[in-house]
C-alpha cells in the first residue's frame, strides 16, 4: 500500500449518538472537516456541498446556469469550403447530441458537468474509447474523488473508484472543464472561496426561521418572586413553549401564576431587518455565482425592459464563458489531433437555440435575412420547427434588387428600391418602417439604462460612464436593420456600431451637464434629455443608416424649433 493511500484512504472512527460511524479523508464528514480547520463559516454554520444546496438561492443559481447550458444543443460541425455541415457520422456527435452514455441524456449530462464546475471549481468526465480510438461514451466523475496530477512535466488524472481502488487515466481521456484558477491545472472551489457568505446566508435563513417560530418574540422575560428551581425552571419552560411557540400559537392569552410577571422584548421583522439583510445575501450569492440577481428572486434589481435583451446580457456574461470552456475541452479531446491542426471540424453550441424573441421580432428578423439574400426560406422554416418546401433551398432575389436570374454584382443595398412606382414606394414605407422599429428598440434600451441611472443621484456619474457598456448590445439590436444598407457584414456591423457610438456620445455629453443638478431636478432633466432624443433620434439614426445623413447631431435649431421627427434640418423661411 502506498503512502499515498494510507494517508488519505486513514479511516477515522468516532462514536455519535447514532453508534460508530467512518469517515475519510478522501470522503471526509463534517466533524473530520472541522478538526482539520475546514468546513464550518466564522458564522458558525458548516458550509459543504450537501448544506449549501439546502440555501435557496445557491440551488436556484446553480440549477439555473446548470439548466441553461444542459438545454442548449451542442453539435460537431464539419468545414466544406466555406460552409459548415452537421458532421452527423463524426462518433463525437452521438455522444454530444443524442446519448452521452447509455444512462444520461445530453441535458442531463451537460447539466451535471457545468453543476460540478460551479459548485467545486471542476468537472470531469472519463472518455471511453473504442480499439480504433474513437471516443464511444462519456462517463461523468465524482469531482471529490478525481484530480490532475502533474509529475516530470507528464499530465495524468487519478480518479478513486468505489472500491477505493485509484485509477491513473491518461490526460486525454477526461474531459476536464474548470472555473477560475490560479495555476491553468485546476479551478477554485466556489464553496471553498464563498464559504463566509454562504454560511451567512444559511445563518440568516436559520435565524429567520426561529425568529419566526418563536412568534417573532425572540427573547422574553419571566420575573417570579423568590427562588425557583432549576427543575422547576424547566418545566416552566417547557410549558411556556408548548403554549406559545409557533405560528399557530399566535396571540394566545398567557396565565402566569404564584406572581410572576412576563416582560416581553419585541421587534418586527422589518426593525430586525431580515428582508434587507436575505435580500443582500441574494446579491452576495448571485456575484459569486455569476448571475443577474434578478433572477435569483430579487425584486429591488430591476431587468432589462424586453425578454430578449435580457437573454442576450445573460446569454454573453453568465453562460457563454461555461459554453466556450465546454466548446474548447471537446473539441481538444472529442477530435482527431489531425482534424484539429486542419480545422475539419468545430464543436459549437446552437445559441441561437437560446435567444429566442417575441415572434414579431423574430420574423421581422427572418425577412430582413430573406430580402437580404443571407437566409432561406426553408433555413427559417427550420429555425421554427416547420417543414421544408419545395424551392425553399434557393436565395430569393426580389425583382427590384437585381437581375433576377443572378447578378453576382448585386449589393445588399439593392435592397432599398429607388423612388417610383407606387409600389416601390410602399416597399420602401415598408423598409423604412422595420429600419425605424429597430432604432426604437437600441434607443429604448439606453433610455432605460439613463433613467435608471437617475434614480440613484449619489452613483449617477459613474452609471452614465457605463452607457458605453450598453452601446454593444444597441448595435447589435441595430445590426440587420444596418445590413439592407451594407455590402457585407463587417460593413453593416461598422455602420451600426458608427451610428450607436454617435448617438451614446450625444447623450452622453447632454447628461453630464444634467448632472449638476440635484434631488428631483435631476430625474426630471434626464428624463427630457431622453424624450428628446427618445422623440428625434430614430428618424435620425435610421437616416444614418441610409446615407440621408452622415452623423447624428441635434443642432441648437433643432433642440430649440422640436425639428422634423425624420430628423431633417429646420431652416429658416421652411
Amino acid at each position: 500500500m502506498s503512502i499515498f493511500t494510507r494517508i488519505f484512504g486513514a479511516v477515522k472512527r468516532q462514536f455519535r449518538s447514532d453508534g460508530w460511524r467512518e469517515s475519510s479523508l478522501i470522503d471526509p464528514d463534517d466533524d473530520l472537516l472541522e478538526a482539520f480547520g475546514g468546513g464550518k463559516s466564522a458564522s458558525g454554520m458548516r458550509v459543504n456541498r450537501k448544506t449549501a444546496l439546502t440555501y435557496s438561492a445557491i440551488w436556484r443559481g446553480v440549477r439555473l446556469i446548470a439548466g441553461d447550458v444542459g438545454k442548449i444543443p451542442l453539435f460537431v460541425y464539419k468545414r466544406d469550403g466555406e460552409s459548415l455541415l452537421r458532421a452527423k457520422k463524426h462518433p463525437a456527435y452521438r455522444l454530444l447530441k443524442i446519448e452521452p452514455n447509455e444512462e444520461m441524456t445530453p441535458f442531463t449530462f451537460k447539466q451535471t458537468l457545468v453543476g460540478h464546475a460551479i459548485l467545486q471549481g471542476n468537472a470531469y468526465a472519463y472518455i471511453e474509447r473504442s480499439a480504433a480510438g474513437d471516443p464511444i461514451n462519456l462517463w461523468p466523475l465524482l469531482p471529490d474523488r478525481t484530480w490532475p496530477v502533474r509529475v516530470n512535466k507528464v499530465l495524468y488524472y487519478t480518479t478513486q473508484l468505489d472500491s477505493g481502488e485509484l485509477l491513473k487515466l491518461d490526460k486525454n481521456d477526461v474531459l476536464h472543464i474548470k472555473n477560475l484558477g490560479y495555476d491553468g491545472l485546476v479551478g477554485y472551489s466556489m464553496l471553498e472561496k464563498a464559504r463566509e457568505s454562504i454560511g451567512l446566508g444559511l445563518a440568516t435563513a436559520r435565524y429567520t426561521s426561529k425568529f419566526f417560530r418563536n412568534n417573532a418574540n425572540p427573547s422574553i422575560l419571566i420575573e417570579v418572586p423568590g427562588i425557583m428551581p432549576p427543575e422547576a425552571q424547566r418545566e416552566f419552560l417547557r410549558q411556556w413553549e408548548k403554549m406559545h411557540a409557533g405560528v399557530d400559537n399566535a396571540h394566545r392569552p398567557a396565565i402566569i401564576t404564584n406572581g410572576g410577571v412576563a416582560k416581553p422584548f419585541s421587534i418586527s421583522a422589518k426593525d430586525a431587518q431580515l428582508l434587507e439583510s436575505r435580500q443582500f445575501e441574494i446579491r452576495e450569492i448571485a456575484n459569486w455565482i455569476g448571475v443577474p440577481p434578478h433572477k435569483l428572486g430579487d425584486s429591488s434589481r430591476t431587468a432589462y425592459n424586453s425578454l430578449e435583451q435580457e437573454n442576450e446580457s445573460y446569454l454573453s456574461e453568465s453562460l457563454d464563458p461555461w459554453l466556450v470552456a465546454i466548446e474548447e475541452e471537446c473539441e481538444k479531446k472529442l477530435i482527431d489531433k489531425r482534424d484539429q491542426l486542419e480545422e475539419s471540424y468545430d464543436v459549437e453550441f446552437k445559441r441561437a437555440a437560446f435567444l429566442r424573441a417575441d415572434i414579431r421580432s423574430r420574423f421581422q428578423a427572418y425577412a430582413l435575412g430573406i430580402n437580404n439574400r443571407f437566409m432561406r426560406p426553408n433555413e427559417v422554416r427550420q429555425m421554427e420547427n416547420l417543414n421544408p418546401y419545395e424551392g425553399g433551398d434557393e436565395i430569393l432575389i426580389p425583382l427590384n434588387m437585381g437581375n433576377p436570374g443572378g447578378n453576382p454584382q448585386a449589393k445588399p443595398s439593392d435592397a432599398v428600391p429607388a423612388k417610383g412606382t407606387e409600389k416601390d414606394s410602399a416597399r420602401a414605407a415598408s423598409i423604412r418602417a422595420v429600419v425605424e422599429d429597430a432604432c426604437t428598440r437600441a434607443i429604448n434600451r439606453l433610455a432605460f439604462h439613463a433613467k435608471r441611472s437617475a434614480e440613484k443621484p449619489a452613483t449617477f456619474l459613474r452609471s452614465i460612464d457605463e452607457l458605453r457598456t450598453q452601446a454593444a448590445a444597441a448595435t447589435g439590436i441595430l445590426l440587420p436593420a444596418a445590413g439592407l444598407f451594407s455590402e457585407n457584414l463587417a460593413s453593416a456591423k461598422t455602420l451600426a456600431a458608427r451610428a450607436i457610438g454617435e448617438f451614446v456620445e450625444t447623450i452622453h455629453e447632454e447628461l453630464l451637464a444634467a448632472s449638476e443638478c440635484k434631488g428631483a431636478e435631476l430625474s426630471k432633466r434626464v428624463a427630457d434629455v431622453v424624450e428628446l432624443h427618445s422623440s428625434f433620434g430614430v428618424g435620425w439614426l435610421a437616416n444614418v443608416l441610409d446615407g440621408t445623413i452622415e452623423h447624428y447631431r441635434l443642432d441648437e435649431s433643432q433642440k430649440s424649433k422640436g425639428g422634423n421627427a425624420d430628423g431633417t434640418q429646420i431652416h429658416e423661411g421652411e
